[in-house]
């Protein structure tokens, strides 16, 4: 299996780049959106807070931390939906670049084959290849390619947007 993953190492390795690439463009918007919106949340439950004070302390602390708190729970929100809007991002132009690389279905293909026998029959499907050979069947596709090599990314794909 180790050579399989070998012969696909170029080009798992140029996809990482433009995706590494990609991912800190998204990073950079995320986190622009983030510090928007924790600037105005915290804006506003200063505001909050300063009216509270006026009518009373006690009521201005609980108030404020409550808003406070809340505000920091939005922001939160809103960087975890920015991190899933950029891995979402992220998987889709690695499946768009892999869908454009002509030598794909030949990479695929040569899997297959030394995954099944020489003689394997091949189908091409959208988006892979199909390889049938006698009881047993192999598909490689570009979503099945893209989901390993994020999974095998593991966490390390969070530091794709959070330098």
């Amino acid at each position: 299996m180790t050579g399989n993953l070998d012969s696909l190492a170029p080009v798992r390795s140029a996809l990482l780049n433009r995706a590494r690439a990609d991912a800190e463009k998204i990073r950079a918007g995320a986190a622009a959106e983030a510090g928007q919106a924790t600037a105005a949340a915290q804006a506003r439950a200063e505001a909050i807070r300063a009216e509270a004070e006026t009518a009373g302390r006690a009521e201005a602390r609980a108030a404020g931390a409550a808003e406070v708190a809340a505000a920091g729970r939005t922001a939160r929100g809103l960087i975890l939906r920015a991190r899933r809007e950029a891995y979402e991002e992220l998987r889709d132009a690695v499946r768009q670049r892999l869908a454009e690389d002509p030598l794909l279905i030949e990479v695929f293909s040569a899997r297959i084959r030394r995954a099944l026998s020489p003689g394997a029959t091949l189908t091409v499907v959208p988006g892979g290849v199909v390889g049938v050979d006698e009881d047993r069947q192999v598909e490689c596709t570009i979503d099945g390619l893209t989901d390993e090599v994020l999974r095998r990314l593991g966490s390390s794909v969070e530091d794709l947007w959070s330098k």
